[in-house]
C-alpha cells in the first residue's frame, strides 16, 4: 500500500463515501464491496435535453425594476422580483451506469483495506479468504481513455465471478462475443429538478426512432488469464482466473451545444470500439505505466509537507484521523 493515501478498513456503505477515480472525461466512484462491487461510471457529455431557446425576454424588463428596489433597500422585493429575470430549469447531468462484479461466496472476509494510492493515482483493495488473497487495483487512463480493473488471487486459480452491467437510465446490455459486454442506452429529453414536485412529466423520453435524447454507449472488454470465461444471458461469468483485466469506456452522441443529440449527434458506439481496439493492444503493465507517467506528470509538480508522522498517525485510517481530528 502507498504512503500518500486515503485508506480505510472497511468498504464505503454509500456512494459519497466511495473513492474517486478519473481522466477529466471518465470517471468512476469505487466502494470496495464485497460480495459484489458496483463501479459507478461517469462520461462528461451525458446529459437530458437537447438544444432550445434558453432565454427569458421578460429580463430586460425587470432588471431596472430589481435596481430600484435594491437602491431602495427593500432587498427581499428585489430578491422575489428576480426570479422572473431567471430561465428555464436546466436540465440534468445523468451518470451512464455501472460495472458490476459479483464475486459468489466472499461474505466473510478478514483483512480487509481499501485505499487511493494518491502518488499514483490507483484504488486498491486486498482482503483474505481462508488461505487465498484477493486484490484488485482500478485506475482510469487519460492516455488510453479506459478505466481498467485489474483482479487477481494469490495463490493462482481462485478467482471466480459475474460481469455485468447496469443503468438506470432507458438501455440494454447484450454481450458481444464471450469477452464484451455492451450496455446502449438513451436519455430522456426532459428531467425536471430533484427538488420540485414530482409529476407524471417529471421525466419524459421519447423513444421512437426518431426521438429527441442523447443516446450513449458503455463497453467493457474482458481478458483472462487462466480460467474459463463464457457468456451467461446478459452477463460474462469468469471461473478459476488466475487474473482478470477489465477495460471500459463509454461515449455519447453529444456532438456541440447546438447539434441535436439524436439526428446530429456523433456514434458513440463507433468511438467506444476505437479507444478499445487501441487500448486492448496493450498489456495491462504497459496500461499501468502509461497511467502512472501521466498522472505523476501533473501529480508530480508539486510537494507539500506538514511535519512527519508519527507511528500511531501511520497506522490510523483515514476515517479514524478524521474522528480523531
Amino acid at each position: 500500500m502507498g504512503k500518500l493515501r486515503l485508506h480505510y478498513r472497511e468498504p464505503a456503505n454509500e456512494w459519497k463515501h466511495g473513492l474517486p477515480l478519473g481522466n477529466g472525461r471518465l470517471g468512476a466512484m469505487v466502494l470496495g464491496s464485497y460480495p459484489r462491487e458496483e463501479l459507478y461510471l461517469n462520461e462528461d457529455t451525458l446529459w437530458s435535453g437537447r438544444p432550445k431557446d434558453w432565454d427569458n425576454p421578460r429580463a430586460q424588463e425587470v432588471l431596472p425594476q430589481v435596481r430600484q428596489l435594491i437602491f431602495a433597500q427593500r432587498y427581499v422585493e428585489a430578491t422575489e422580483l428576480c426570479k422572473e429575470m431567471l430561465g428555464p430549469y436546466t436540465q440534468s447531468y445523468q451518470s451512464p451506469g455501472l460495472l458490476r462484479l459479483d464475486f459468489g461466496g466472499h461474505d466473510h472476509v478478514k483483512d480487509y483495506e481499501r485505499e487511493l494510492d494518491l502518488i499514483e493515482g490507483i484504488s486498491r483493495v486486498r482482503y483474505r479468504i481462508e488461505k487465498v488473497i484477493y486484490l484488485r487495483e482500478i485506475f482510469c487512463s487519460y492516455p488510453d481513455d479506459v478505466l481498467v480493473v485489474r483482479l487477481q488471487s494469490v495463490p493462482k486459480g481462485a478467482l471466480s465471478l459475474r460481469i455485468g452491467m447496469h443503468s438506470l437510465l432507458h438501455h440494454t446490455v447484450t454481450t458481444a462475443g464471450t469477452h464484451t459486454l455492451v450496455l446502449s442506452g438513451k436519455c430522456p429529453v426532459h428531467v425536471d429538478p430533484n427538488y420540485l414536485a414530482q409529476t407524471p412529466r417529471s421525466v419524459v423520453y421519447e423513444l421512437e426512432p426518431d426521438g429527441q435524447g442523447m443516446i450513449f454507449e458503455v463497453r467493457g472488454q474482458v481478458k483472462v488469464d487462466g480460467g474459463i470465461i463464457k457468456v451467461d444471458r446478459d452477463e460474462l461469468f469468469v471461473e478459476k482466473a488466475d487474473t482478470v483485466t477489465i477495460l471500459t469506456t463509454a461515449s455519447t452522441s453529444f456532438n456541440g451545444y447546438d447539434k441535436f443529440p439524436a439526428r446530429q449527434g456523433k456514434d458513440p458506439s463507433a468511438v467506444v470500439k476505437r479507444i478499445l481496439r487501441k487500448a486492448s493492444d496493450k498489456t495491462y503493465l504497459q496500461l499501468r505505466r502509461r497511467h502512472i507517467q501521466d498522472y505523476q506528470r501533473l501529480f508530480g509538480r508539486l510537494k507539500f509537507e506538514l511535519g512527519s508522522e508519527t507511528k500511531l498517525e501511520q497506522g490510523r485510517t483515514t476515517d479514524e484521523r478524521l474522528a480523531a481530528w
